[in-house]
């Protein structure tokens, strides 16, 4: 067992082996995530796999939207921290234009609110970097065949919502503004928060000013005290 770039790589077995005679479809991937090594180390690990062919790899949400014009995909397997534009701006966009295509979200950096959020929005799941490659790959067959791929925190968070229904003022905030307060709420700086994002820091000034009017709150520790009232911490 060997752990790369936060990844658990074991040797992968075919995650069902076909019997004699039996041509399986295979599940055919593409991968969005910005750091070349991790996903290069992702592709190859997940090629192992008898059901799943890496059909792409990109490294920006452009490079991906050209990829799927040109593609077969059944899985799309999303990094959500993407330079330039955020990984839930492409799935806005796959739910949009290419609603037959899985978006399996892959992320070291997520709250479980926002999770929540995305997979309402049509993602078809969520898996932490840190699991195991055969994880993941179990995980991608899932999200092909239809399933919803999460865990237990994640269905309580999605049924509360559902059970509730009204609206809280942290709902009406953008996709962006979900992230940027999240980030806010763990302490970064304004100017981090840009550097982490690709963003200059006028835009990210821009942002914390509608999540506090959006929240009604003043300053961060405010915000910070109605993300722990809510539990969006996480």
């Amino acid at each position: 067992m060997h752990h790369i770039l936060g990844i658990t790589l074991t040797t992968l077995c075919p995650v069902t082996q076909p019997r004699e005679g039996v041509v399986l479809s295979k599940c055919q991937v593409i991968l969005l995530d910005d750091h070349a090594v991790f996903r290069e180390t992702l592709a190859k690990g997940l090629e192992l796999a008898h059901q799943i062919k890496i059909t792409g790899e990109a490294e920006s949400s452009e490079q991906c939207l050209s990829l799927l014009k040109n593609l077969k995909c059944d899985v799309l397997v999303l990094d959500l921290s993407l330079s330039g534009s955020s990984g839930a701006d492409v799935l806005s966009h796959i739910v949009q234009q290419y609603p037959g295509i899985a978006v399996l979200i892959l992320s070291a950096h997520a709250p479980d609110h926002f999770i929540a959020r995305l997979i309402r929005q049509g993602a078809s799941g969520f898996v932490h970097k840190s699991h195991s490659l055969e994880h993941v790959a179990q995980s991608i067959l899932r999200a092909k065949e239809g399933q919803l791929v999460i865990d237990n925190d994640l269905a309580e968070i999605i049924a509360r919502h559902d059970q509730y229904g009204a609206e809280l003022p942290h709902e009406s905030l953008s996709n962006r503004e979900h992230q940027v307060m999240h980030l806010l709420i763990t302490g970064k700086t304004i100017t981090q928060i840009g550097q982490e994002l690709n963003l200059n820091v006028k835009t990210i000034s821009t942002y914390r000013k509608r999540i506090m009017d959006k929240l009604g709150v003043k300053s961060n520790v405010d915000m910070l005290h109605y993300a722990i009232q809510n539990s969006l911490e996480k």
